[in-house]
């Protein structure tokens, strides 16, 4: 079950009472937020986005503070209620053979980085081989890795949300990266402790010892200017590796859904 489909279930085994998202943390199973990097402040604003972005599932009171929601239910509902909406709708569509397809928002990372994965070769090319391996890299964990046989370089890969900020939260973990891809330890931890595929492994190794890596984050909004974004950050970045040639880019990647369940991607 989804954090969603848990917090219906508390409301039905609740009587549908106005809970705010406090209340509604303290009585779900923990278990459900699986690993998170973010703490116990982050599985509370998990459980409040979701409560905002299911606009159409909840009454809300705005007469408390923290506001209070409940099911927005009918007498016929009551009893039996069919959370059939998988996904939330963005400002963004496309239209595509004379059908709409709705931008999907995402309140999880872990629910992008599974459509990233899923869809790695149109994000980053058909020479590319996703690997979903989170490593620590200095003191941060990485969302996973990219060979690209094409370029012979390794990538590594961080799947962010565009509601994160790109300066107090994205950043930081970029510069870990750069630090801890200069680490011999780590790197040593990279070559052989990863699962790599047996024709890319030595490739592998030798990108690692070269230094031919690069940073990629994907992200489903950039709501910044990425263009003097990147110019800041790689000046940033000389400071931190040897290597001097080493970049970071971003790719913005959006999901859109038609009523029927039809899926396209767009990507930047």
């Amino acid at each position: 079950m989804r954090i969603i489909d848990h917090i219906v279930e508390i409301y039905k085994t609740n009587e549908n009472i106005w809970l705010n998202y406090n209340e509604i943390y303290d009585l779900i199973n923990k278990d459900v937020f699986g690993p998170n990097k973010h703490g116990e402040r982050g599985k509370r604003n998990i459980v409040y986005r979701l409560l905002l972005n299911y606009t159409d599932l909840f009454e809300v009171d705005d007469n408390y503070r923290p506001k209070k929601f409940r099911l927005a239910l009918n007498d016929n509902e009551k009893e039996n209620v069919d959370l059939k909406k998988k996904y939330t709708v963005g400002e963004s569509a496309l239209y595509f053979n004379n059908k709409m397809f709705n931008e999907v928002t995402f309140s999880l990372e872990r629910e992008y980085e599974k459509e990233v994965e899923k869809n790695h070769k149109f994000i980053f090319g058909e020479g590319a081989n996703y690997y979903s391996v989170k490593k620590k890299i200095g003191n941060r964990i990485c969302d996973g890795f990219v060979y690209d046989q094409d370029l012979g370089k390794l990538l590594v890969i961080e799947n962010e949300l565009g509601i994160h900020d790109l300066w107090g939260h994205i950043i930081p973990q970029i510069i870990e990266f750069f630090n801890g891809m200069n680490d011999e330890d780590t790197k040593m931890k990279l070559k052989y402790n990863v699962e790599w595929q047996d024709n890319h492994k030595l490739s592998v190794i030798e990108a690692i010892d070269k230094a031919a890596y690069e940073i990629i984050v994907v992200i489903d909004q950039i709501n910044f200017d990425i263009k003097k974004a990147r110019k800041d950050i790689n000046e940033l970045l000389k400071y931190f590796t040897r290597n001097k040639e080493v970049r970071i880019y971003f790719k913005e990647f959006k999901v859109f859904s038609s009523v029927d369940g039809e899926f396209i991607y767009q990507v930047k």
